[in-house]
């Protein structure tokens, strides 16, 4: 997965969970958590959204 702005394309790697619940015979998503382990990758990626 890439995150891209303007000039700026960094490839990310993200650890995701996703917590769901079966109600009325459907599956539904009530959470979501996504997080960029790699420091380095998460610096670029705060500084590419802030544009600083």
């Amino acid at each position: 997965m890439y995150f891209e702005n303007g000039n700026a394309k960094i490839y990310l790697a993200i650890r995701t969970s996703r917590i769901f619940i079966k109600k009325d015979d459907e599956w539904r998503q009530i959470q979501h958590h996504g997080s960029i382990e790699n420091p380095y990758l998460l610096e670029k990626y705060q500084k590419a959204i802030l544009n600083k």
